[in-house]
């Protein structure tokens, strides 16, 4: 008779989630659990971001040239005659427009992140309650309060591993994200990276077996 899998048991997560352990050799699903975090949320917005920019990078050029070409467009026919001169008055009409290009590198850095994470708190029920990913052979699952999604491993885009998260893309642009602190040892991720591997292929862009450590 084949012997059963022991029943996993859940270890308390010091910053107040839950990890479901099993052996790893028996374990077939890995399953994570922990409230929603509105600070960790606005860094996995941020990590998705950065890898969604890297894809579109005439999206990455837009977003940095736009404040270059409306100060051209402003100055630069002017400047081209020989009618601007360095003085006061021309520090005056700059500096309003300087400073909307220092908001505009704030808000590209940071102030997105922010907007979208209080957004999701105010407008999603699951940043109310416990977020638990579970990633098993049939694929990924994320679960919240009163909702949650299922991807099978054919439909997921690829999966993209940063230095806190692992993150699930759905498509180039939209992913979910795992928190790599909820993974208790550096051989649990290690095995995580082996089923995405395993389901995804190529599509599974993660650190390689040599950089196994904690999270």
């Amino acid at each position: 008779m084949r012997e059963r899998a022991r029943r996993p048991q859940l270890k308390r997560d010091p910053l107040g989630g839950t990890q479901t352990r099993v052996p790893i050799q028996a374990m077939t699903t890995y399953q994570y659990a922990s409230p929603w975090d509105f600070r960790e949320h606005q860094r996995g917005l941020r990590a998705v971001g950065l890898i969604s920019l890297r894809r579109r990078p005439w999206v990455r050029a837009v977003r940095i040239g736009f404040p270059i070409i409306l100060l051209a467009v402003l100055f630069g026919g002017r400047w081209l005659a020989g009618e601007l001169a360095f003085n006061l008055v021309l520090v005056a009409s700059l500096l309003p427009w300087l400073l909307f290009l220092v908001l505009w590198i704030v808000l590209l850095r940071w102030g997105e992140f922010y907007l979208a994470a209080r957004r999701t708190r105010r407008l999603d029920p699951s940043a109310q309650g416990t977020l638990t990913r579970t990633l098993s052979a049939e694929g990924f699952r994320i679960d919240g309060t009163g909702q949650s999604v299922v991807l099978t491993w054919k439909g997921v885009h690829s999966a993209v591993e940063t230095r806190e998260f692992l993150l699930i893309f759905l498509n180039k642009v939209s992913a979910y994200y795992v928190p790599k602190r909820l993974i208790p040892t550096p051989h649990e991720l290690q095995a995580v990276r082996d089923l995405l591997r395993a389901n995804l292929g190529e599509r599974a862009q993660l650190a390689p077996p040599s950089s196994v450590r904690a999270a």
